[in-house]
């Protein structure tokens, strides 16, 4: 017999709040969170990109730190900082307490990143770097940081796919639980790429949108989409076992139901529909469902021209008919891109959306194309029945993942 594997916290950072509660009065109000790149730092308008995501203020004071943590913090730059954000809130919201509880259930970790901390080190001379500076060039030094604030000692993994890294995150610590080999495990994303490398090598490939106005520049599945908004990003989910989590008497706030992952590199940057139709499948039938069980997609919805097209033609050929009446939609659309954190930030969405039964908009759809001619939830937020949801997050090197959750 597998476990069942619940969702017993939520710990999040976006643009539009820092915490879930938050963050999903915004999505369903269409509110929007992307801003002009000069309020943030000229330096990087040169690049091509006027517009980001920017993550709202985020207080660690609230949580009981020690004083040793609170030394540490000021070490970390703000990537580092909002992993034990996020992973101090989704404890918080699980009712887990450090370092008390995490030693005693041997809490876990896998987080999915994409950026080394190293890259703020860029042009320092060798000579005049933090005699450590090398350390940060391994990107699993974050989780290093979050284990030595709430003394996890449990499984410990970094997960660097690209736009996958979250959602392989959560699925890789899903199956982690349901096969018995722990209890309890916090998985996520994080992502900041504000340097210039990013900026110009994401603007140089047209994969980031040029347009100069925060409130239409994303527009998923859209006619007239020209790429994305790079944002920043955290999202960190507490999965344990169902027994578990009704053992220490925990609120249960969804349950992961099926996981798949898979790799089509018929392009470095563009999506496949073959792929994210083999991870969507892989997801159903690991869920034990059929495609007809699945009430509703949160759509990677990059709105760029490759991705929103293939994601709608891969829905379209697994689902048949029925793909028009599923609602589709992109949390892309009010937060940006937030890359490695972008599939966690919307799994916490999924979340919501079963817990609540609603489905946000997807803001600035007005007309698809030819190929994007599903139900991208137009104009306002909506109810609807869900028991169970899909999540979909596809990225560069040709890797997909899909989630599947399931209503308590």
């Amino acid at each position: 017999m597998k476990n069942r594997v619940a969702i017993t916290g939520i710990g999040i950072i976006t643009p539009l709040g820092s915490n879930i509660e938050d963050v999903w009065k915004g999505l369903l109000e269409g509110r929007n969170g992307i801003t002009l790149l000069s309020d943030f730092d000229k330096s990087l308008i040169k690049y091509g990109m006027k517009l980001v995501g920017l993550c709202v203020d985020f207080n660690l004071d609230k949580f009981q730190l020690g004083r040793n943590s609170k030394m540490l913090i000021k070490k970390m730059n703000f990537l580092s900082r909002m992993l034990v954000y996020a992973g101090l809130d989704a404890l918080d919201d699980a009712g887990i307490s450090f370092p008390e509880e995490t030693r005693k259930y041997r809490v876990g970790a896998i987080i999915g990143t994409g950026t080394a901390l190293a890259d703020r080190y860029s042009g320092e001379p060798y000579d005049q770097r933090n005699p450590k500076w090398f350390l940060e060039t391994y990107p699993n030094i974050y989780l290093s940081y979050l284990a030595n604030i709430v003394s996890l000692n449990g499984y410990a993994s970094t997960i660097v796919s690209a736009c996958t890294s979250g959602t392989q995150s959560i699925g890789e610590a899903y199956k982690m639980i349901q096969d018995g080999r722990v209890n309890i495990m916090l998985a996520g994303g994080i992502e900041n790429k504000f340097y210039a490398p990013f900026f110009s090598g994401f603007s140089r490939l047209y994969m980031s949108t040029r347009e100069e106005d925060p409130e239409t520049a994303m527009r998923p599945f859209d006619k007239d989409r020209s790429g994305f908004v790079l944002s920043k990003g955290a999202a960190i989910l507490v999965l344990e076992s169902y027994e578990h989590a009704i053992n220490r008497g925990a609120r249960v706030r969804a349950f992961v139901e099926g996981y798949g992952s898979s790799i089509n590199a018929e392009s470095l940057t563009d999506a496949s529909y073959k792929g994210i139709i083999d991870s969507m499948e892989m997801a159903i039938k690991d869920a034990g469902i059929e495609p007809g069980n699945i009430d509703y997609i949160n759509a990677h919805g990059s709105s760029t021209i490759s991705n929103d097209r293939e994601e709608s033609i891969a829905i379209k050929k697994l689902f048949g008919d029925r793909a028009f009446k599923i609602p589709v939609n992109s949390t892309k659309s009010m937060l940006g891109h937030s890359f490695a954190a972008c599939g966690a930030i919307e799994s916490a969405v999924c979340v919501k959306s079963l817990e609540d039964q609603q489905v946000h908009l997807t803001r600035n759809f007005k007309e698809g194309d030819l190929f994007c001619d599903l139900d991208y939830v137009k104009d306002r937020s909506r109810k609807a029945h869900i028991l169970y949801c899909m999540n979909n997050t596809s990225g560069i090197g040709g890797y997909n993942a899909s989630l599947i959750f399931k209503k308590v």
